[in-house]
């Protein structure tokens, strides 16, 4: 039997875990932009009514929201076959589903919905298997636009989580991310430095299985020439060892020095950067 839970408001849960989930969400990310598809196949146990109407909205946890978007009446659903969604990444989407009787009361209700495939199986068979090394889908790590900072920048973190890159909304940032070699390196630097110095110091993290995920990448994109991080990275006083301090910085320089397409130039990000700062012949003029 088909398991219904309702709390004391009346709204019923909508499930999108198990073996039969109601909602499922296909995604595929572009470079600029992600496109979602769902499939609607909600409980006839729940008893809705013919005529309450059902809306799905992407968001970000912390940070911005889409619009909702129609999907028809319990009695007419419709699935939305392709949906667009600009400036949220496909490692840090959610939705939420609701369903709205007539006075647009909400009786049905799920949130926290991540996407269960990035493709279709039968278009990912079709896919070739060419990775293309400026997507966004195959960062290191997720950016995120939000309000909710006072700051250019900042991660987020937090134990069973995926590190994300929080950026001031409204001010451009993500553009000049993406196109802005200067910008680009400077917080690549200091969000990779940091997330690896929260990961290996904090007892939080000791277990987190994304710890291990993003030290991989890290190694992935140091093509395996970084060795394993020392055992202890504290001193007794608590301070940073000197071989642990030279690991992180050897793990940022391995990411920054990997071959990536920056603008159709293939080259590292660094060696670009580095090209970049010549332009300006300051070498004789710093006032730092």
């Amino acid at each position: 039997m088909s398991q219904i839970v309702s709390n004391r408001t009346g709204r019923k849960k909508i499930f999108y875990k198990g073996d039969n989930p109601e909602i499922k969400i296909f995604a595929e990310q572009k470079n600029n932009f992600l496109k979602y598809r769902t499939e609607l196949n909600l409980n006839p146990e729940n008893n809705y009514k013919s005529n309450y109407k059902i809306t799905i909205q992407a968001y970000e946890k912390n940070g911005i929201a889409d619009k909702p978007y129609d999907m028809g009446t319990i009695g007419s659903p419709s699935n939305l076959a392709s949906v667009s969604v600009k400036d949220i990444n496909i490692d840090s989407i959610l939705f939420r589903l609701k369903i709205f009787d007539e006075n647009n009361i909400i009786k049905g209700y799920a949130s926290k919905i991540p996407v269960v495939s990035e493709l279709d199986q039968s278009e990912e068979k079709d896919k070739s298997k060419k990775k293309d090394t400026d997507s966004e889908s195959d960062t290191i790590l997720p950016v995120q636009e939000t309000n909710n900072i006072n700051v250019p920048f900042r991660i987020l973190m937090s134990s069973g989580q995926k590190p994300i890159l929080q950026l001031k909304a409204n001010l451009n940032l993500k553009e000049k991310l993406r196109n802005d070699i200067t910008t680009k390196t400077l917080i690549y630097t200091a969000a990779i430095k940091e997330i690896l110095t929260n990961y290996l110091i904090d007892e939080d993290y000791k277990n987190d299985l994304n710890k291990n995920i993003f030290i991989d990448k890290v190694r992935q994109n140091c093509g395996e020439d970084l060795p394993d991080p020392p055992k202890e990275f504290l001193n007794s006083d608590k301070a940073i060892n000197p071989d642990a301090s030279e690991w992180i910085d050897a793990a940022v320089t391995g990411c920054l020095n990997r071959t990536t397409n920056f603008q159709n130039k293939q080259s590292s990000l660094f060696s670009i950067f580095s090209d970049e700062c010549r332009k300006y012949n300051l070498l004789n003029n710093d006032e730092d």
